[in-house]
């Protein structure tokens, strides 16, 4: 079995009926390699000019022109012109789209004849690597629509104080991912499809948000104002832990961002 046979079938294997939690992460994880998984054409003989996905400068790299009745065209080789060794543009200009045949033509012709090959979209080697598919999983993660904050721009400046805080390493990592909605909180969870209830799991109260797990509930509240920085966060409304998050900075330009909260750690929220 060739390489490409080998992740034609890992692409369409199925869950069944007692899949191990090995097996079901894994699937979880084909669908991030499934989104940057296209072909680069070689002979263009095993790749299907209307359901593969082998355009890298179109949505989805698939064809966006619907078939023609009738049409004859099924593999890419079909519009390729082995003579000379380019792109049969006649062929294609009585079948897809304008924006198709710029996307489609614009695609190198190998001048040697070696089978198709599948790589990764998003690096430039076509390799995969877990850098690059930690990027493309996090966009899944935290989509422009799914948090309180999207309508909000930060700014810039607040993401570079964050990282120039003098606390912990871990501390800051936390933050950023709070602010980018990455933690994974019963809501994310949910939306994930990896929980079924958004509750949360220390009040019960409420669904369990980035601003519930770091402001609203109750007994979060009462962690803030016993520590050293003695917030008192029923005085504040936090819809958005980015805008909120902001405005420390915006206040505080200047001023010392960390105090003591012990004599192993620091916290770099400070009072308003």
């Amino acid at each position: 079995m060739s390489d490409c046979d080998f992740m034609d079938h890992f692409l369409e294997a199925v869950k069944g009926s007692r899949a191990s939690w090995v097996w079901l992460s894994i699937l979880h994880g084909r669908k991030t390699l499934a989104k940057g998984l296209r072909w680069q054409v070689q002979w263009g003989n095993q790749i299907k000019f209307w359901e593969d996905k082998w355009i890298p400068s179109l949505p989805q790299f698939k064809v966006t022109t619907q078939k023609p009745v009738g049409c004859g065209i099924e593999w890419v080789v079909d519009v390729i012109d082995k003579e000379r060794g380019c792109w049969n543009k006649e062929r294609l200009n009585l079948m897809v789209s304008a924006e198709d045949f710029q996307a489609i033509t614009s695609i190198p012709i190998s001048l040697f004849f070696r089978e198709d090959d599948l790589v990764w979209h998003f690096s430039s080697t076509g390799v995969y690597s877990v850098k690059s598919g930690y990027r493309v999983a996090f966009q899944d993660l935290v989509p422009p629509s799914s948090t309180p904050s999207s309508s909000f721009v930060p700014d810039k400046n607040m993401w570079a104080t964050i990282w120039k805080l003098d606390v912990p390493h871990k501390m800051r990592h936390f933050w950023w991912r709070a602010c980018s909605n990455s933690l994974a909180t019963k809501e994310n969870l949910v939306r994930r499809r990896c929980g079924v209830s958004k509750a949360c799991p220390i009040c019960g109260e409420a669904e369990e948000s980035i601003e519930h797990l770091v402001f609203a509930c109750q007994w979060v509240g009462a962690v803030w104002f016993g520590c050293n920085v003695q917030l008192n966060l029923n005085q504040r409304t936090s819809s958005s832990l980015q805008r909120w998050t902001s405005q420390v900075v915006e206040n505080l330009k200047g001023e010392e961002l960390s105090v003591n909260a012990n004599d192993d750690s620091k916290v770099f929220v400070t009072k308003l």
